[in-house]
């Protein structure tokens, strides 16, 4: 939390450039900056043209609510999965996964079913609405926003925030 750098990703799970994006950041951010750069993950599914990217994000806030590792580990497996994933599978798939992580499953069925964490997605969208998201990725380093999610211009970014 105390990091000079701040990273803000907002992302679609079923957008294949988020796929992308997220996998360059998880790759890169930590083994190349450290403690130095906090990243945020913002949910902003494009319901249009994505059916199962809301639902996923109401699946990985309610991940989140019991176990913060369980959060990264359900929203990894829908970006590596998402060729595969469907609005009718999603579901079954992601209970899968809270089989093997050690949450309580009856919590996180109801959470899902219930959509428990529906405010909290749309309190992400709300705030990437207000800083003009229009498409996913979005990131912003800081406040500012880069042209593209090539983890080149990030990186140049970071470093020169950190270099202020």
């Amino acid at each position: 939390k105390q990091a000079p750098v701040t990273l803000v990703e907002f992302s679609d799970m079923q957008c294949p450039h988020c796929q992308k994006a997220h996998s360059l950041l998880e790759d890169n951010l930590q083994k190349m900056f450290g403690d130095k750069v906090r990243w945020i993950f913002k949910h902003y599914p494009l319901k249009r043209i994505h059916p199962w990217a809301y639902p996923a994000a109401i699946a990985v806030s309610c991940a989140g609510l019991q176990n913060p590792q369980f959060f990264f580990s359900l929203q990894s497996y829908f970006f590596k999965e998402q060729a595969s994933l469907t609005e009718s599978n999603f579901k079954p798939r992601a209970l899968e996964i809270a089989k093997t992580s050690g949450v309580n499953i009856s919590t996180f069925q109801k959470c899902l079913d219930q959509e428990e964490t529906k405010g909290l997605v749309e309190a992400d969208i709300k705030e990437g609405d207000s800083l003009g998201v229009r498409g996913t990725p979005s990131i912003f380093i800081n406040g500012r926003r880069t042209h593209s999610f090539e983890f080149e211009e990030i990186r140049a970014i970071i470093e020169e925030m950190l270099n202020k």
